[in-house]
């Protein structure tokens, strides 16, 4: 899903109440005028696999790569989270009062007035929650803004490596953007 708007949630996919399993998909170049510029995700049981969500913009709210509202539980796996951007928090994931656990993935060139890579705050006395294992995290643990009440799991398996992708350019078009990993032959 690409190009796509929304008002104020879920830009490129609202999920709510639901129980989806999205792989191998591209969310790019979205925005919400809220919340998820990228990808909502507001209760349920979410599963994203494959994934490379990118470029999208939550232009007054949290989680401009993906937002988790509302006890959602979103499991992250083998994903490329690169250049979301917001005013808010969570550059590239928001977890609100939700359960979200990172795996096998890459969070990198994020931005957010707090957390550019993560961010975790309590909703109704609902504390974030979030487990990161195997992944690569621009700036590290010190990139994640975690609110009171809130749990970061950080296992000593992530890194904070440039990651190499085939084309990647901070200031180039988003559609010139290549995440595929370089050869050692460039």
């Amino acid at each position: 899903t690409s190009g796509n708007s929304a008002g104020l949630h879920g830009g490129g996919i609202f999920c709510q109440y639901s129980d989806p399993v999205i792989v191998r998909c591209v969310i790019s170049n979205n925005s919400a005028g809220l919340d998820g510029g990228g990808l909502e995700c507001w209760s349920g049981n979410i599963k994203v696999i494959n994934c490379i969500i990118n470029d999208n913009l939550a232009s007054s709210g949290n989680g401009s790569g993906v937002d988790c509202f509302n006890s959602a539980n979103l499991t992250l796996t083998n994903c490329t989270l690169a250049k979301n951007s917001t005013d808010g928090y969570g550059g590239a994931l928001y977890c609100l009062g939700s359960e979200v656990a990172v795996e096998n993935s890459i969070l990198w060139a994020n931005e957010a007035a707090q957390g550019s890579q993560i961010a975790l705050e309590t909703y109704s006395g609902t504390s974030g929650s979030v487990s990161v294992r195997y992944s690569n995290v621009q700036g590290g643990e010190s990139d994640v803004y975690v609110g009171s009440g809130c749990t970061l799991t950080w296992e000593g398996n992530n890194i904070n490596l440039d990651p190499n992708f085939a084309s990647f350019a901070t200031d180039g078009e988003p559609g010139s953007r290549d995440f595929h990993l370089q050869s050692a032959y460039g």
